[in-house]
């Protein structure tokens, strides 16, 4: 049974519902992570996604500048969720939420259908090849619109540069300081850290490959179309970083698999035909697969109090977290090392 979410979201839901132009049939909840969602169908067929944001991570500001990006996306043909707007012209409603006078950002989007990549990896009957080749034409095509996206006066969204990936105090936390590092460990990751900062200043910022990102593709974002094609929801951390961050994402669960390789080429195959990648760049995948594993032993360490529970309602125990990705980042480092 999935984890429910407080009884106070259900007013929450319906004060919201009423900031929309929509004529509710039913709604129904999906899932509570560091948003609460719910599918909303409405009278006249079409179904919809009211996403209630968390408090404290992106002000009215940030969320509508995510809007403007994934309306920009979606108007150029790209397979994005398109934004609803409220009655009043904005792109969220901001609604009470319990007893202690809070109050929550939400926002409505248009619901995309597919197949979750999970569960298309599950079943195992589909070409996973041919799926990450439109992955990659995907990601090339955000990547190529937001390198040459004029943006609007007022957006803002926070930046996965060196500083927020791995800098001293970064965006999802200093992963360093897990003690699933043993103090050799630790001085090995901090060492390729240092190393792989002066890798990303010589990378450079220029737009052809650090721009807006998606920059959390990892597979349940992703949904296999029923027409064939990949579609990118939830771009809650979308930020502006380099677009080999992008792919790492997409890959990095992947990465210790024995197909691996073959989907890495199909990926970067699907994506050079939408957008640039230079051999040179794309030599430094490894350096991103590494980020990307110490980004995400920063954010569950940052957010496991005991457990986190997924969408299926199992608990997410620390030791079946951190541990495997600290192993992995060791292993990374080993291969990173060469190359920085």
């Amino acid at each position: 049974m999935k984890p429910q979410p407080p009884p106070a979201m259900a007013v929450t839901i319906a004060q919201a519902l009423a900031h929309f132009p929509i004529e509710v049939a039913r709604t129904e909840f999906v899932s509570s992570s560091e948003n609460t969602v719910y599918r909303v169908e409405a009278r006249d067929g079409r179904a919809y996604a009211l996403r209630v944001h968390r408090p404290g991570y992106h002000d009215l500001a940030e969320l509508e500048s995510e809007n403007a990006w994934t309306t920009a996306l979606s108007d150029a043909g790209i397979d994005t969720p398109r934004p609803v707007a409220t009655r009043d012209g904005g792109g969220y409603a901001t609604v009470p939420y319990g007893d202690a006078g809070e109050s929550r950002h939400v926002g409505m989007i248009e619901w995309i259908d597919g197949e979750p990549l999970p569960s298309v990896r599950e079943r195992g009957n589909r070409d996973l090849v041919t799926i990450f080749h439109d992955l990659g034409a995907l990601i090339g095509r955000m990547n190529a619109h937001a390198a040459a996206w004029e943006l609007p006066y007022g957006f803002i969204r926070h930046r996965l540069d060196a500083d927020g990936l791995i800098g001293d105090e970064p965006w999802w936390g200093p992963f360093w300081h897990v003690p699933e590092f043993s103090p050799a460990e630790r001085t090995l990751v901090l060492d390729l850290r240092a190393r792989i900062r002066q890798a990303l200043a010589d990378l450079g910022t220029d737009r052809d490959r650090f721009s807006l990102i998606h920059a959390d593709l990892l597979a349940a974002n992703l949904l296999v179309r029923p027409q064939g094609g990949v579609a990118a929801i939830d771009f809650d951390d979308a930020a502006f970083g380099w677009h080999l961050y992008d792919i790492a994402v997409a890959l990095f669960e992947a990465s210790e698999e024995t197909r691996y390789e073959a989907l890495r080429d199909a990926l970067l195959t699907g994506y050079r035909r939408k957008h640039p990648l230079t051999d040179a760049d794309a030599a430094l995948l490894p350096v991103f697969l590494l980020i990307r594993c110490l980004v995400e032993i920063g954010w569950f360490d940052s957010r496991l109090q005991g457990h986190l529970t997924n969408d299926r309602g199992e608990r997410m125990r620390r030791e079946a977290l951190i541990p495997p990705l600290a192993r992995q980042a060791v292993t990374l480092c080993e291969a990173v090392r060469p190359l920085v």
